[in-house]
């Protein structure tokens, strides 16, 4: 596994924490490592799942983040709500790949719920398949 949508993929075969993927490194070194979990899904599901973290290096998620830092402890909410549209907006490039639905069917087999950096995956599914609707009609 080389590339995914332009950007480096890598594999961390030793995590120190469990994970099934997750962008890496601000530009011009950004890369996609994924976990041995990653390696024992659907092919189909590898494909969503790298194109919605392509999504994150695509859209500069962790500069954006980085600037954000000063306002972390001035409005905590708005962070909240950054780090949300930000995942919404890595789903959604999936999606413009052809990955929306597969990534939806994804995220409905993993539960987990809302946090300070992410929608639930049944919020995050359900964004999903509207935008697919939306990108068919």
């Amino acid at each position: 596994m080389d590339d995914a949508f332009g950007v480096p993929v890598r594999v961390d075969r030793f995590p120190k924490r469990e994970f099934i993927a997750e962008a890496r490194g601000v530009w011009p070194f950004k890369r996609i490592v994924v976990s041995p979990h990653f390696l024992m899904m659907h092919p189909t599901y590898q494909r969503a799942v790298l194109a919605h973290e392509a999504g994150h290096c695509k859209h500069f998620h962790f500069e954006k983040r980085i600037l954000a830092l000063p306002f972390l402890i001035l409005t905590p909410a708005w962070i909240r709500e950054f780090a949300h549209d930000q995942e919404i907006e890595a789903d959604a490039f999936a999606a413009t790949q052809g990955y929306g639905l597969e990534l939806a069917a994804m995220l409905d087999q993993h539960v987990f719920g809302e946090s300070d950096f992410y929608p639930s995956n049944a919020t995050r599914s359900s964004r999903l398949r509207e935008m697919c609707h939306e990108m068919a009609a």
